[in-house]
C-alpha cells in the first residue's frame, strides 16, 4: 500500500473514531455552532474517503484443497483491515478474535467472521490440541485405573491368602 492510500486510511480511521466518540458519548458533543459545522464538514470528508474506496477490487479467488483463498484490495478493504487489528490489539487478542456478522436478507442468519495472527494458532488448532490432550489424559487415567485395580487384587490376595489349595 502507498504512503497516500495508507495515510488516507488512517485519517478516515480517525474521523471515523471521532465521530463514534461524540455519537456514543453526548458530553463530548461540540455544543457551538461552529464546532458542530466543523463536525459536519469532518463527517462529509470522511463519508466520501469511505464512498472513493467502496468498491474493492477482487484480484483473485481460489478454492484449493478445501481451503478458500480471496485476494482483495482498496481502500475500503485497508480501513477495514486496520479497523480488525486495532480492534485484535484492543481487545487483547493472542491467537484470533471472532466477530458475529447478522444478515439483513436472513433474519437471525448468523456469521463469523475469524481474524487470526499469521503464524498463530487457529481456533481449530486450539480444539484439535484440547482434543489429543484429553485422549491422552483418558488413557493415563485408564492405566492408572487399572495398575490400581491390579494392587488391590494383589493387595487382596495377601491379605486374605487361599487356604483351599488350589
Amino acid at each position: 500500500m502507498d504512503e497516500r492510500r495508507r495515510s488516507g486510511a488512517d485519517e478516515a480511521l480517525t474521523g471515523i473514531d471521532r465521530l463514534r466518540l461524540f455519537a456514543n458519548d453526548p458530553e463530548t458533543f461540540p455544543f457551538s455552532i461552529d464546532d458542530a459545522e466543523d463536525a459536519l464538514h469532518e463527517y462529509d470528508h470522511y463519508k466520501k474517503i469511505a464512498e472513493e474506496g467502496a468498491a474493492p477490487l477482487l484480484k483473485s479467488m481460489k478454492l484449493e484443497n478445501g481451503e478458500f483463498n480471496m485476494d482483495i484490495t482498496g481502500p475500503i478493504v485497508e480501513v477495514m483491515a486496520c479497523a480488525f487489528v486495532g480492534q485484535f490489539k484492543a481487545g487483547g487478542s493472542v491467537n484470533y478474535m471472532e466477530m458475529s456478522l447478522f444478515d439483513r436478507g436472513e433474519p437471525y442468519q448468523r456469521y463469523t467472521l475469524t481474524v487470526q495472527k499469521v503464524g498463530a494458532k487457529s481456533p481449530a488448532d486450539l480444539v484439535d490440541e484440547a482434543r489429543a490432550r484429553i485422549a491422552e489424559l483418558e488413557d493415563e487415567l485408564a492405566s492408572t485405573r487399572r495398575y490400581a485395580s491390579a494392587r488391590a487384587d494383589e493387595a487382596s490376595r495377601l491379605r486374605y491368602p487361599d487356604t483351599t489349595g488350589q
